[in-house]
């Protein structure tokens, strides 16, 4: 009776073993699968390579053609506007056809395309792009312009406008004469001194009493001054600022250049006055005297 009782007890504690056996082994197989349906769904999540880069391929294709067309069009785009350049320089449409001067007197259209450097025929852009520099090129080579402005006004017409300092008389540098301008400076002249219908000055030292001089009488009214034959700087111990001018009208003037605009408006009506060829003093004082009844 012992023994099958003990015998019943085995088998009972074996059959607790074997479900708990079966129990972990239910758990682990289910961990597994847990596990392999974790993985399933990653790989779910992740693209198909193979797939990405087929979609991808065309939509790269057209980019890259795109790409390429662009670059088609920018190099034949370049190709054409170098051509049609080269073309535009050898054609007449590239070349200046008229030049217009205005505001010039004294200065002929020569004189002033010269200075500037422009003439009918040249290009007109190497024009276009230096208009400042040719101006102030210009300026600094005559200083007869004033000043000097140009304009392209059409694809082969350009228009230069100038003010000049005007020739105002003659000085005279031993047997060279120059051209006296209405600002006071001196420019070397082509022309001969018979071509001129102006004072000339003469007997100068000084280019700042000869300036001094030149503005002085651009205030002197014209219709004096236009009587006007020769101006000489004549010195003296007690006048170091006289001037000796000789009229046109047979008489002769002693006068400071520093009063020259001043006191030469007193010449019309001593001279009037005059029954006789001779002297008007305008150093201090204004009279006349006759020639050869006083030293000058």
């Amino acid at each position: 009776m012992s023994k099958m009782t003990k015998r019943d007890d085995d088998s009972k504690n074996q059959d607790v073993i074997d479900r708990k056996n079966k129990t972990k082994q239910q758990q682990s197989y289910k961990e597994r699968l847990d596990e392999l349906e974790l993985i399933r769904q990653r790989k779910k999540a992740i693209p198909n390579k193979s797939e990405t880069i087929s979609k991808k391929l065309p939509k790269l294709k057209k980019q890259r053609f795109t790409a390429n067309k662009f670059r088609a069009v920018i190099l034949i785009g370049t190709f054409s506007i170098v051509i049609l350049f080269m073309v535009y320089l050898v054609t007449p449409i590239s070349k200046i056809s008229s030049i217009q001067i205005y505001g010039n007197q004294q200065m002929t259209t020569n004189e002033i395309e010269n200075n500037l450097g422009i003439k009918r025929g040249d290009l007109i852009f190497k024009v276009w792009f230096n208009i400042a520099k040719r101006e102030a090129s210009a300026l600094k080579k005559d200083q007869q312009l004033k000043t000097v402005k140009i304009d392209v006004v059409g694809p082969r017409k350009i228009t230069i406008k100038v003010k000049e300092n005007k020739i105002v008389g003659l000085v005279k540098n031993g047997s060279q004469y120059n051209a006296a301008l209405s600002n006071g400076q001196v420019k070397k002249v082509s022309k001969k001194v018979t071509d001129y219908d102006m004072p000339i000055y003469s007997n100068f030292k000084s280019t700042a009493v000869l300036k001094a001089t030149i503005l002085q009488m651009e205030k002197v009214p014209s219709s004096i001054s236009q009587n006007i034959s020769e101006v000489k700087f004549a010195e003296t111990k007690k006048g170091p600022d006289r001037l000796l001018i000789f009229m046109s009208d047979g008489n002769e003037v002693l006068i400071k250049y520093t009063k020259l605009a001043e006191m030469m408006d007193y010449y019309p009506g001593i001279a009037n006055q005059m029954t006789t060829k001779g002297v008007v003093d305008l150093q201090v004082g204004a009279y006349s005297y006759p020639y050869g009844t006083k030293d000058e």
